[in-house]
């Protein structure tokens, strides 16, 4: 994991602290959720997602059972 430097203001960097104590975090982990969410990309999302894609694996057979080919390509005919 990188580490980054931040300037901001004495004032609003004490007010960012006591945020993340009254939630029972620190900084750095508020500022990551932040980023995260900015840019839409959470762990805990990606790993449920995960999870539910290897589940649908787990289950399939790998065949296309009930599927014809000219079912598949009646619209283009």
């Amino acid at each position: 994991m990188s580490n980054i430097t931040l300037s901001i203001p004495d004032h609003l960097l004490e007010k960012a602290r006591r945020y993340a104590a009254k939630r029972g975090t620190s900084l750095n982990s508020l500022i990551r959720e932040y980023l995260e969410d900015l840019v839409g990309v959470r762990r805990e999302d990606l790993e449920k997602i995960l999870a539910e894609l290897l589940e649908m694996a787990d289950k399939h057979t790998g065949k296309l059972e009930g599927w014809k080919r000219e079912d598949i390509y009646e619209d283009r005919v």
